[in-house]
């Protein structure tokens, strides 16, 4: 069942984890985080989540770009 497959993966427990799962998970799964990670640096997670937010049309407040890009940074990608 594909459902039961995308809740396969679970994201790591950290600072911004609820900020990404309001966020993030309400268009796609958390495998897409995993699947796309580790972008090389810091730059690569903001542009994705700029073009979440401006392509895709997520709301994300400029205040909590930081933060969810600090989360994806040191969780799935490099600092």
């Amino acid at each position: 069942m594909a459902s039961g497959e995308e809740a396969s993966a679970k994201l790591k427990e950290a600072a911004g984890v609820d900020l990404v799962r309001i966020h993030c998970t309400v268009c796609h799964s958390v495998d897409y985080i995993e699947m796309n990670s580790p972008f090389p640096k810091r730059a690569g997670w903001e542009a994705e989540v700029r073009k979440m937010m401006k392509v895709m049309g997520a709301p994300i407040a400029e205040p909590e770009v930081a933060p969810i890009v600090d989360y994806l940074t040191k969780q799935y990608g490099v600092e």
